[in-house]
């Protein structure tokens, strides 16, 4: 968040409960850990902490804890749930996004947002544990910070996005991933 940090925000959706009478779970998703952040963390009002990388199956446990969502539609026994099928086609579809404006960000010297675009698209990817899509866009976001050359940070995100690619048509989990570079 740009203009306020996360125990800022934490403190005033507080404050503001108070006023409307009901609460809001507020989990701090952070790659800071230790016990001295998450002490912080609840002082401002936090009910939990989760560490970078972010797993799915963390994030789930503390959606059942928290929140009181009803389940998902039964899964029928004899078809396969499709979780993984509609996180994987959401990350591909965002990543085609990001890989379009970083490409626009690129274009106009903007290396903090190629930078920042390099970093989402790198968190999602861990949540998926697809290392290869990981590892292509800490190369585009390490040489954006370093703002080392457009041919060069052109270059890696060519490279990001063919893994990306990749992904799409091999898919995570797939026996083939990511020795099978791509179809």
């Amino acid at each position: 968040m740009p203009d306020i940090d996360g125990y800022a925000f934490a403190a005033s959706v507080r404050r503001r409960e108070v006023e409307t009478l009901e609460r809001v779970p507020i989990i701090a998703i952070s790659a800071l850990v230790g016990p001295e952040h998450t002490s912080v963390c609840f002082e401002a009002g936090m009910d939990g902490v989760l560490a970078k990388p972010l797993r799915l199956e963390q994030l789930g446990q503390i959606i059942d804890l928290w929140c009181d969502v009803p389940p998902l539609a039964t899964v029928d026994a004899d078809e396969p749930p499709g979780v993984e099928v509609d996180l994987q086609q959401a990350f591909t579809l965002t990543s085609s996004v990001d890989l379009e404006c970083m490409f626009q960000a690129l274009g106009a010297s903007d290396w903090l947002q190629v930078a920042r675009l390099a970093h989402r698209i790198s968190g999602a990817a861990m949540m998926l544990g697809v290392t290869d899509v990981v590892a292509a866009a800490r190369e585009v976001e390490s040489l954006a910070a370093e703002a080392g050359g457009t041919q060069g940070i052109a270059a890696a995100i060519e490279r990001l996005r063919e893994t990306v690619d990749c992904l799409s048509c091999v898919g995570v989990g797939d026996s083939r991933w990511p020795a099978n570079r791509c179809c």
